[in-house]
């Protein structure tokens, strides 16, 4: 999510509309999930709870930054890289999960996953991370 789409909200929701009228079992859950500013993001809290404004070319440039100091070797596309941080995925479950509880505080409708609160993370730029939600998901089918 970045400043550029904020006005995108009423096409994403078509879509997910679309697409939950295409379901054949409907207790399947079309979801929306969302990193703030760039993919860097949420690698970043493979390793620590991190919640810096990102909505400028040099923040974004910044966690890039950062990230390479974290894994040596990463730079954008780098597969390898990519999966030794991804190694470290259940920090990142629980610092983006920090991320959405510290929301509500600036208003955030709720924790549940709804068009409401989606709407709000789309419209409103704060810096988190949603994806834990499909990786907890994910997790809950194994048992």
């Amino acid at each position: 999510m970045e400043t550029k789409d904020i006005g995108k909200w009423n096409d994403r929701i078509t879509i997910i509309k679309r697409l939950r009228k295409l379901r054949k079992n409907p207790n399947i859950r079309v979801r929306l999930l969302m990193t703030t500013g760039c993919i860097e993001y949420w690698l970043m809290l493979h390793y620590k709870m991190y919640v810096p404004p990102l909505q400028t070319v040099a923040e974004k440039e910044r966690v890039i930054a950062e990230i390479a100091v974290k894994e040596s070797t990463y730079v954008k596309g780098n597969q390898q890289a990519i999966f030794k941080i991804a190694e470290n995925y259940p920090i990142a479950v629980i610092n983006s999960e920090k991320t959405i509880k510290n929301l509500l505080q600036d208003g955030l409708p709720g924790l549940e996953d709804t068009d409401i609160r989606n709407q709000w993370l789309c419209r409103n730029c704060k810096t988190f991370s949603n994806v834990y939600e499909a990786i907890n998901y994910l997790e809950s089918l194994k048992n």
